[in-house]
């Protein structure tokens, strides 16, 4: 089963004190705002309002590949395999840097690099303007990463066996790809280094 979760982090704090699938937030299910609170990171969110990781914890007992759009993304990270079943969990940067935040309005830049690996590269290096002979070449090296990528996945010993259990699904196998261009991209971005 595939899982996209594209929203807002509700950092809000659980009623369960032991229970890690839901400690620490999940992401908001309402759209709709309070207008009394001015910054979402603060905002208390009943718990109606939150999609928690634990909720998720009875669609484990068949193979789950997730993605999780948010800004509270990591609460996804340790989710456990309680029937053993395979389990991947495709996670956005938590912190993005300023320079980013206002173009929130586009869309996320997360979900653009899954989309088009090339035009997030190019939104976070403020290419806005590529003649086509260029896009051309570009998305070559693009695609010769990602075909280089697959290999290394496919023959790397370290690999969790999680990720090979979807690579046999063509659309899991280059969302996964897009999302190691993504993390390459980004590991290396010097804007987000200091984030």
């Amino acid at each position: 089963m595939l899982l996209y979760i594209s929203a807002d982090g509700a950092f809000s704090t659980s009623k369960h004190p032991q229970d890690p699938g839901y400690d620490y937030g999940g992401v908001v299910t309402n759209s709709k705002r309070d207008p009394d609170h001015s910054n979402k990171r603060v905002m208390q969110l009943k718990d109606m309002h939150c999609f928690y990781p634990g909720d998720l914890y009875a669609f484990t007992r068949k193979p789950l590949f997730l993605v999780v759009d948010s800004d509270n993304s990591p609460v996804f990270a340790n989710m456990p395999h309680y029937f053993g079943q395979p389990l991947v969990v495709l996670m956005s940067p938590q912190d993005t840097p300023s320079q980013f935040h206002d173009q929130h309005h586009r869309g996320n830049l997360f979900t653009l690099f899954l989309h088009s690996p090339l035009m997030g590269m190019c939104l976070v290096s403020s290419a806005c303007e590529v003649p086509m002979n260029l896009w051309e070449k570009c998305q070559a090296l693009v695609d010769r990463f990602i075909s280089e990528a697959s290999r290394l996945v496919t023959r790397g010993r370290s690999v969790d066996p999680s990720f090979l259990q979807f690579f046999g699904d063509d659309f899991l196998r280059l969302l996964t790809l897009r999302f190691i261009f993504c993390s390459t991209v980004l590991r290396a971005h010097r804007a987000f280094k200091v984030c």
